[in-house]
């Protein structure tokens, strides 16, 4: 739907700004899957160094977590869900 008119610059601005969160989501993605996988490594390394163990276990399974949410959002990206 193109508007004309004094709603243009807004729907321009929508559209501007969906490209963006379209493009950078990859980029969301990638992060997110670094940030899991260091998370759990680091947990192992403070676990089994038994310089804090409850501690490295707590990073261990926050770092599995957010994997398993990276791999859902990576296959169900926003857009997709609200177009249903």
């Amino acid at each position: 739907m193109i508007l004309q008119g004094p709603l243009f610059p807004l729907q321009s601005l929508i559209e501007q700004l969906t490209y963006v969160l379209i493009t950078s989501w990859g980029i969301v993605i990638l992060v997110g899957t670094f940030a899991s996988a260091l998370l759990i490594a680091i947990g192992f390394i403070s676990w089994l160094s038994g310089v804090g163990t409850r501690r490295g276990k707590r990073m261990i399974i926050g770092g599995v977590i957010l994997f398993f949410v990276m791999q859902w959002l990576a296959l169900n990206p926003p857009w997709l869900i609200l177009l249903g």
